[in-house]
């Protein structure tokens, strides 16, 4: 449904995916959040997915420190 390009409040940056773009999802709203450079990076594959629950710069909960990744209601 859509990709959508943020940053965490640290200038981390996303990508938030949302409906049928979320490859894996352990969230109920449907949204998989992962890092903006780990789509070009080596290891990364479709078999290897996987969400950010934690931004690993700040430590801060990702649903609270980007604003496309928030929880919805």
């Amino acid at each position: 449904m859509a990709l959508i390009n943020d940053k965490c409040s640290c200038g981390r940056e996303v990508i938030v995916r949302t409906g049928e773009d979320a490859k894996y999802t352990a969230r109920r709203d449907g949204k998989q959040v992962i890092y903006a450079n780990e789509l070009t990076h080596s290891n990364f594959s479709p078999n290897n997915e996987y969400s950010i629950f934690r931004c690993e710069d700040c430590l801060e909960p990702i649903s609270e420190s980007c604003p496309s990744a928030a929880y919805a209601d």
